[in-house]
């Protein structure tokens, strides 16, 4: 009897031993880096706009837009942060003001620039994760030229609308501190109403694919 308990505590102080070399550890996860910095590249959609100031319409065509954003990471994978971008785009200028080294309508290219703030989410530190960003902040229409003679036409400055934007897409991890990003940007931005009609649109809508690569600071 003695020999069977002897057995008996042998085995199970056996066991108890084993048990934690048996347990499955998953992978600590990498802390926050201070920031995050994001550079992309996309191409932009871009609707009409409709300018009372000047009589016009800006009838713009795709663009390249270069992008990049700094963000703050919070709990989880949220971050909060600021993005610019930039876009020289060609359009079709049409105005009622014969006085215009555009008058009528004639090709042209402005500079479109953007100034956001940004909410953040997504971005696993492995493998693949969605990714999801609302932004608002403001549009930047301004210098724009005839193309063939390069005169100045359109807003005498900087024309500025304010513009909501959501974004979807996916990241892909290639280590905790670099990751790869595709995003579709769904915008709209609104125009004053200054010298519109009472039946006027002031909203124009714009689309842009980017693909970036969004890298950990400070870490």
């Amino acid at each position: 009897m003695i020999r069977r308990v002897s057995i008996a505590m042998g085995l199970s102080l056996l066991l108890a031993s084993a048990l934690p070399a048996q347990i499955i550890r998953a992978p600590n996860r990498p802390s926050q880096p201070p920031a995050w910095i994001t550079g992309a590249i996309g191409f932009a959609q871009l609707g009409a706009v409709d300018d009372g100031a000047t009589q016009s319409t800006w009838h713009f065509g795709d663009a390249a837009q270069y992008r990049v954003s700094l963000e703050k990471p919070m709990q989880g994978d949220v971050a909060i942060g600021v993005a610019a971008t930039f876009a020289r785009a060609s359009l079709t200028y049409e105005t009622d003001d014969i006085t215009s080294a555009c008058p009528g309508s004639c090709d042209a290219d402005a500079s479109i620039y953007q100034v956001l703030g940004v909410l953040h989410a997504g971005g696993s530190a492995f493998g693949f994760s969605q990714i999801f960003n609302l932004s608002v902040g403001a549009t930047i229409y301004n210098d724009f030229r005839e193309r063939r003679s390069g005169e100045k036409i359109g807003p005498a400055g900087a024309d500025p609308d304010v513009t909501f934007e959501f974004g979807y897409g996916f990241g892909y991890a290639l280590s905790p501190d670099l990751q790869l990003q595709i995003v579709q940007d769904f915008g709209t931005t609104i125009h004053q109403r200054t010298g519109l009609a009472g039946g006027a649109h002031t909203a124009s809508i714009q689309y842009t694919t980017r693909i970036g690569v969004r890298y950990a600071l400070g870490r």
